[in-house]
């Protein structure tokens, strides 16, 4: 009997990726959309529905040959419920309690399983913290500006000093969790991926400076930060994993 793919779904504030995984995590072949951010909840999930469709159809598999559809949402959920509490990513997502994985669950006979990816929540918070503090930027930020990994990407091409302040601030965040992590499981590797990790060597080495500061003497044994290897797709397969948590 042929083994079932995984349907995973990245719902992020900078692209809506669908994608088709074995339980291996390798990647058979995804979709991916950069409109969906002006849509509203219900818009959202239908586009959801066609581009697993559109997967689907594209691989010739049939929705009773996965094991379910997984999504990972950058935003705060109350995951037994699947129900949406807040979200900054998308303008037109104004619902709380908007029960998201009942939605999406109503286009599929499969389970459908929603949980948080929230990463991006912080991003437009802290570059108008910067601006508030003076920090200069070749920029023009609005209230209607985007404001995500892509946009502080451009920034750090162009070297916008604001776009710099706020990645090496994020860096040290996650060089001061990884440290967290280091104290409580002490890991012989950290693997470190998804989109961020595509703001280059500045982002990913002052993590690892980071991280090596505050580790100091306390690394009796070599702790190894390395990036990924599934890159932009960390999130997509990620989100298809929930299904392997399932019994």
């Amino acid at each position: 009997m042929k083994e079932p793919l995984l349907c995973g779904v990245d719902l992020g504030g900078t692209k809506l990726s669908v994608g088709l995984v074995r339980t291996d995590g390798t990647l058979v072949d995804k979709v991916v959309a950069y409109d969906h951010t002006e849509k509203n909840e219900e818009g959202i999930c239908l586009q959801i529905r066609d581009m697993v469709h559109e997967l689907l159809e594209k691989q010739r598999v049939g929705a009773e040959d996965i094991r379910g559809v997984g999504i990972g949402f950058a935003g705060h959920l109350r995951f037994v419920e699947g129900v949406v509490i807040t979200t900054s990513n998308f303008p037109r997502f104004k619902m709380k309690n908007f029960p998201i994985r009942q939605m999406v669950q109503s286009h599929f006979s499969v389970p459908v399983i929603v949980d948080n990816d929230a990463s991006g929540l912080a991003l437009p918070q802290l570059v108008r913290k910067k601006l508030e503090q003076g920090t200069k930027t070749q920029l023009q930020v609005t209230d209607s500006t985007k404001i995500n990994g892509e946009f502080l990407k451009q920034g750090l091409e162009s070297g916008d000093p604001l776009c710099r302040s706020v990645v090496l601030e994020c860096a040290d965040y996650i060089g001061i969790g990884i440290y967290n992590l280091f104290q409580i499981f002490n890991p012989p590797v950290i693997v470190l991926g998804g989109g961020w990790m595509n703001w280059g060597s500045l982002y990913f080495e002052r993590i690892k400076k980071k991280f090596y500061s505050l580790a100091g003497e306390m690394l009796y044994d070599p702790v190894e930060i390395a990036l990924a290897r599934t890159s932009r797709d960390t999130g997509l397969i990620g989100a298809a994993a929930l299904l392997l948590e399932e019994p």
